[in-house]
């Protein structure tokens, strides 16, 4: 595929077009079980329009503080799907840095699970996702409410905190149009096609995750 450079972010479109035409495909799989494209995508959409219903609009940053998991896949494609860009953030960063990065990206809403959630403090609103990437039904998340169209590839993507130079954290910011050269590389590169398995094994906080994660599903 060759990048036009304009238009939808192809990532994410690639992915919805495997979802229109193979649902039934494996889409992730973790050690809680595996998930298709068709319940990616309905799990992503429960979780766009519940960060809708706390705020979030286009442009916004979110967030997304998990564990390595299908949570994490949910997650992020949701965040797109609500038109917003995620920060990305490893759990297993000590207290006091997982605050930090909050602190100074202020996003509208974080996503993480349970075992994380108090360790946020009240920096900002909360999403908890159960194993699999799914939300407490008891909690009324918008169904049927009208996503907003898919992000450009002039948008933001993503943002990720290096050390920097100084030793301080320093959020990089990823657009669409970087997320898609990218994928589309890796694809052709490693020649990835349907059937192919990739591991997801570097932290959720490190820029190379995006590796492992997008040019897979867009596969």
């Amino acid at each position: 595929m060759t990048s036009n450079a304009v238009g939808v972010a192809e990532t994410t479109h690639l992915i919805d077009e495997i979802v229109a035409t193979s649902p039934n495909r494996l889409a992730v799989e973790d050690t809680e079980g595996s998930v298709s494209y068709g319940e990616l995508s309905a799990r992503a959409d429960r979780v766009a329009r519940r960060l809708i219903r706390l705020g979030v609009r286009s442009g916004d940053l979110v967030g997304l503080c998990l564990e390595r998991s299908t949570s994490l896949i949910v997650a992020a494609l949701g965040i797109f799907r609500a038109g917003a860009a995620y920060v990305a953030i490893d759990p297993a960063y000590p207290d006091e840095r997982l605050r930090w990065i909050l602190s100074d990206s202020a996003p509208v809403a974080t996503v993480t699970d349970r075992g994380t959630m108090d360790r946020l403090g009240s920096i900002a609103q909360t999403i908890v996702l159960e194993a699999g990437g799914r939300l407490n039904p008891e909690i009324p998340d918008g169904t049927g409410e009208e996503l907003p169209p898919p992000p450009s590839v002039e948008d933001l993507a993503y943002v990720v905190y290096t050390s920097g130079s100084t030793g301080r954290p320093k959020g990089a910011m990823i657009d669409h149009a970087g997320l898609l050269n990218l994928a589309e590389w890796h694809r052709r590169a490693f020649d990835l096609g349907p059937g192919d398995r990739c591991t997801q094994i570097v932290s959720p906080g490190f820029d190379a995750a995006v590796l492992e994660i997008w040019p897979a599903l867009a596969a």
